[in-house]
């Protein structure tokens, strides 16, 4: 259930003076800067939020002098302008925008994990019959060579080639299986992506007549120059459909890794050394895996959050002209808007089908040399 809690918090400056004729003329204090923040206090987090700030500065008037009341006009000490006295500006619509809908459903898109289905090659899912042949064919090498050097003599480096191979695909496997443990945490996968920004530039003249200030004769602005930027972008959580996954050794994996590679130094030493029961294990339960799962897994967005930073610009620039033998002065007049909201669309998607393992890694097992033996 929604909560909404907003938060808002002003600040005036001052005012300034205008006389003619020694009557003042003055408004309350103008607006300098606002913020305002719109949030959804119910338990959790990632829900719609919404801040704003605005800020204004310049846009002052100067005509001092003993000219008071001369040819109907006045003095100005500081004056804050009719024109942007209180001036709060406004996004504009920015072309192109698609809309929070539209967002959400290509963020869902762009961060669903699927990719290219690769169906499991027959090698892996007889992962624990192909570690058994490697460890077996180098067994019968190192009977029949002895310790002459077996790596080239006698064929045993393609094997440990291959061997090497297997831990490579087993490294493949840990780290999938670290990003499906993120998957099925609390806090499951979660992507956050750039979608895009867009801008919008005008200037056009101020008002009808360009007029800012009425009172005491006219001012008038030449022009102002309006611009909005707005940069999009989303956050996806992905929860799984997937209740199990290989589980994995990191001491044990490391240990085979060491033996791979120094089998050259002893190859007999390091040969007998490798975890072997561990490894064909670890195959079969793996290849029993990718049999029941077909190296997929599924899994679904839970939240979609389209996020939005719009700012705005305005800009007039000041001047000064000489009238009766004074300068009236207007300061150049700024306003800034920016906003940055998140707002929970949770646009329903289909579920992500995607392989466990990419065709590249799967690859690995589909080119051991000894499976061809």
């Amino acid at each position: 259930m929604m909560t909404i809690r907003t938060r808002t918090r002003s600040v005036y400056g001052p005012s300034g003076l205008a006389v003619r004729s020694g009557v003042p003329y003055a408004h309350g204090p103008p607006l300098e800067s606002y913020e305002e923040c719109v949030d959804d206090t119910q338990p959790g987090d990632n829900w719609s939020f919404k801040v704003t700030k605005g800020t204004s500065t310049g846009g002052r008037c100067h005509l001092a002098g003993d000219h008071d009341g001369v040819g109907g006009y006045g003095s100005f000490y500081n004056f804050m302008a009719d024109g942007v006295r209180g001036f709060f500006i406004w996004h504009q619509y920015v072309p192109g925008d698609k809309g929070d809908i539209a967002y959400s459903t290509i963020a869902a898109a762009r961060t669903n994990p699927s990719r290219p289905n690769v169906d499991v090659p027959v090698e892996a899912l007889q992962l624990g019959e192909l570690t058994q042949l490697i460890r077996d064919v180098g067994n019968n090498i190192i009977r029949k060579a002895g310790n002459y050097n077996l790596a080239y003599q006698f064929g045993i480096k393609p094997v440990v080639d291959d061997l090497f191979k297997l831990t490579q695909f087993r490294e493949y496997v840990s780290q999938r299986v670290k990003e499906l443990e993120r998957l099925q945490s609390g806090r499951g996968l979660r992507r956050t992506m750039a979608l895009g920004s867009l801008d919008n530039l005008r200037t056009e003249g101020f008002g009808a007549q360009g007029l800012i200030q009425s009172v005491y004769r006219d001012f008038y602005g030449d022009q102002y120059h309006y611009r909005t930027q707005l940069e999009i972008g989303a956050h996806v959580r992905w929860k799984p459909n997937l209740t199990s996954y290989p589980k994995t050794n990191e001491a044990m994996h490391a240990l085979a890794k060491r033996a791979v590679l120094g089998l050259t130094v002893d190859l007999s030493t390091w040969w007998e050394l490798m975890p072997w029961s561990w490894m064909i294990d670890w195959g079969s339960t793996c290849g029993a895996f990718f049999a029941a799962k077909r190296n997929i897994v599924q899994a679904y967005p839970s939240e979609i959050s389209v996020l939005r930073r719009t700012r705005t610009m305005y800009h007039t620039d000041g001047y000064t002209y000489h009238v009766d033998g004074y300068d009236r002065v207007f300061d150049s007049f700024d306003s800034t808007l920016e906003t940055k909201e998140r707002n929970r669309t949770d646009v329903v998607a289909p579920d992500a089908y995607f392989p466990f393992l990419t065709g590249n890694q799967m690859g690995i097992v589909a080119s051991l040399a000894v499976t061809r033996g």
